[in-house]
């Protein structure tokens, strides 16, 4: 039987709780999700804002939504 490894630091709902199934794995390793304290992501999350911003003013349809819920803007 092979084993594998989950690797991962991204929840929809965090913390996990003390008692979560992935918790109780000698397999997972779980790490915090810190990228958006790098210098990076604060360089260029106004700019990456900025230029949503202006999707969502525009009503393009592609805009970059990953948790199903869309902006709503209210002016």
């Amino acid at each position: 039987m092979e084993t594998f490894t989950l690797l991962y630091d991204v929840f929809n709902v965090g913390p996990l709780e003390e008692d979560d199934t992935f918790l109780k794995f000698d397999n997972v390793t779980i790490t915090p999700h810190a990228a958006g304290s790098t210098r990076d992501a604060f360089t260029n999350s106004p700019k990456l804002m900025r230029e949503i911003l202006i999707r969502v003013i525009n009503k393009d349809e592609h805009l970059p939504i990953v948790n199903g819920r869309e902006p709503q803007l209210e002016i």
